[in-house]
């Protein structure tokens, strides 16, 4: 039976659309629209209809092939845009057989029936889907459908978490960046009870959120906009700290740091609480926890639930909406074609995420010579060698083999990999390279038979294969590999089997035996605010744009020699981009008349800061910026040079 899936349904048009494919119970295919499309977080109203071409294409399947097509969203399929006539009429896929998996029970499912677990239980939070719920609970047993016993009706944790991303002035989908500048901030004691004050658990242990949620309209920034990279959310910001007016008004005085701080702390701290209490609760005794829905993309939360809990923990790659038609596909396969599905599911302990296109070197090739690329042909052994060299050497590597990994995360196909033992790696790929933002993470892509030596994974490493959950390390492996590890001491492995990806198990091995360090940095192939490379070009758009050194692509390795190489000189530390952030906060609150706050936050300056009455300029260390002409880089840049130049001096 061949089961094709795709997110979202047309009762709602959304974000992270996405397609899969099951056949015989085996998941053959599965991933995302917007890296086809290469519009970030695009909305769609209908279906996923490039991503809907590839998964054919990939799988050498013909349309009329399909048994089964089942959408993520609403059961009760109603149709007042025509979209089931529209898939056969343009694909000649026939929808006879036409279903639907409630957006719920599809994130369930990809944890559940992805996990190891024969016997499990389940919890699922997210900031909200189509059937108007925001998670649910449950056990589930081998053979048995995904059922929840407990649905989440009320705003939970990941709503709280989506508006405090909107107090700290990120936008949409930007989440991460909080949880990122968290290690930067302190938790401040009376900011913390005053949000601890807008929770309260319900009869099941569920801690539900009572905050304000006031949304209008969306603040449109339109020099955001491009005609080349067409980013919405970037232009239309829809999440702003308007849309939760009590938090505004309680975190005013902090800077974001700390606002970030104090919100992560809080949300780890409730997190363990409230599953300590549906266990007590419900008197659940099952030591394996599957983890799913949007919330679960914090990994620190993860943490503290393996360190806290005593729980045998999963969390599959696509936790988000990204993963939401792999779920469908596996709960499908699973509920209709039972006998394979269980077949398939047993031949494997290790979910496989690499399941996108891929391109032979024949159709690398024909790339590369139409943009006239001087390459370098190897085989697998001299490749791997070439590579793990070049980044020995502080290279700065596009890793670009194999089929594609679904998800948000980058695990060894589609990869920005650099050396972990230079301090300035970390600094050098998003500031210079990426151009993201300077707090934010890097994961180590380690060798799974090394990874017990290296870190304490305490016997759960299938937590550990797809970068959704942190670990601390001592300080001796900090020294080891400084760009790998955040300021709060904690990484983000992702454990590299060699029978999932044996190429880039290769390579690792083969830096392993030059530097020792069984692990590489490694992050998402992109430009900031773009989506993950997909095809060959993007990969060579990004190495002309000057995203990486060098680009490893199937067989080849391409040096573009004009690219014009940034100086380490430019690196701005942290401790000065740590200021500039609270001297923006200070800004925006002296322009929004709110004194008080300001005073507050200036408090914890280094510098002499001050304002003209107008705004239109600041000065720092009597340091003059207009502001007009200055962005908050620029800023940061100017003032780490007017540093050096005393220094000098």
């Amino acid at each position: 039976m061949i089961i094709l899936s795709y997110y979202p349904s047309y009762k709602l048009s959304n974000h992270d659309s996405s397609v899969s494919i099951v056949k015989d119970g085996e998941l053959i295919y599965s991933y995302e629209e917007e890296k086809i499309s290469r519009i970030h977080r695009r909305e769609s109203k209908y279906f996923p209809d490039r991503a809907i071409m590839s998964a054919l294409y990939t799988t050498s399947i013909e349309p009329n092939e399909i048994d089964m097509v089942c959408i993520c969203g609403p059961t009760d399929i109603y149709d007042p845009f025509d979209v089931r006539s529209k898939i056969e009429k343009y694909y000649g896929i026939s929808t006879k057989n036409f279903i639907a998996c409630p957006h719920h029970t599809a994130h369930t499912a990809l944890s559940v029936l992805g996990s190891p677990y024969e016997s499990c239980f389940h919890w699922t939070i997210d900031a909200g889907g189509e059937d108007e719920c925001f998670g649910g609970f449950g056990v589930y047993n081998a053979g048995e459908e995904i059922d929840h016993v407990y649905t989440l009706t009320k705003p939970s944790l990941s709503v709280f978490y989506l508006l405090l991303t909107a107090v700290c002035g990120f936008g949409d989908f930007e989440e991460g960046k909080v949880m990122g500048l968290s290690a930067y901030g302190t938790v401040r004691k009376e900011l913390y009870n005053k949000m601890r004050d807008k929770f309260h658990f319900d009869d099941f242990g569920h801690v539900l959120y009572d905050g304000e949620f006031s949304y209008k309209y969306p603040k449109i920034n339109l020099k955001k906009y491009s005609h080349d990279e067409h980013r919405p959310h970037k232009v239309f910001q829809y999440i702003h700290d308007e849309v939760a007016p009590d938090l505004k008004e309680i975190t005013a005085s902090y800077s974001i740091q700390d606002i970030a701080a104090t919100g992560q702390k809080l949300v780890e701290d409730l997190t363990v609480e409230s599953l300590k209490l549906i266990k007590k609760i419900n008197k659940i005794d099952n030591k394996n926890i599957v983890l799913s829905g949007g919330f679960f993309n914090n990994i620190l939360a993860s943490q503290r639930i393996q360190e806290e809990v005593s729980l045998n923990v999963f969390v599959p790659p696509g936790v988000g909406d990204m993963g939401l038609s792999t779920g469908a596909a596996l709960w499908a396969s699973n509920k209709y074609d039972t006998n394979n599905f269980s077949k398939c599911r047993k031949k494997s302990k290790i979910f496989n995420p690499y399941l996108g296109p891929e391109f032979d070197n024949n159709e690398i090739e024909r790339v590369l010579k139409r943009f006239s690329l001087n390459y370098t042909h190897y085989n697998d052994t001299d490749l791997a060698t070439e590579v793990a060299s070049a980044i020995s050497n502080n290279k700065v590597v596009g890793w670009f083999q194999g089929r594609a990994e679904f998800g948000a995360r980058a695990l060894g196909a589609r990869s920005v990999l650099a050396n972990p033992a230079s301090i300035d790696n970390k600094a050098r790929v998003n500031q210079l390279l990426k151009r993201r933002e300077w707090f934010m993470p890097y994961a180590p892509s380690i060798l799974e038979e090394k990874a017990s030596k290296f870190f304490n994974i305490d016997n759960n490493e299938n937590l550990y294969y797809y970068m959704t959950s942190a670990i601390t390390v001592d300080a001796e492996i900090k020294e080891k590999i400084p760009s790998a590890v955040h300021i709060d001491g904690t990484v983000r492995p992702q454990l590299v089997s060699n029978k999932l990806n044996k190429r880039y198990h290769e390579m690792i091995s083969k830096f392993h035996d030059i530097t020792g360090i069984p692990l590489v940095l490694n992050t998402s192939f992109n430009r900031h605010g773009t989506p993950i490379v997909c095809t060959p070009r993007h990969a060579i758009e990004h190495l002309l744009e000057g995203v990486v050194d060098l680009l490893a692509i199937g067989n080849f390795i391409v040096i573009n020699k004009n690219i014009q190489q940034n100086s380490n000189e430019e690196l701005i530390p942290e401790d000065i981009l740590l200021q500039v952030l609270s001297i923006k906060k200070w800004y925006q609150c002296l322009r929004a008349g709110n004194k008080h706050a300001a005073k507050n936050i200036s408090d914890s300056f280094q510098y002499n800061v001050e304002c003209n009455t107008d705004f239109s300029k600041i000065f720092v260390n009597n340091l003059e910026i207009t502001m007009s002409d200055s962005s908050w880089d620029g800023i940061a840049l100017e003032i780490y040079r007017r540093i050096q130049n005393n220094i000098t001096a």
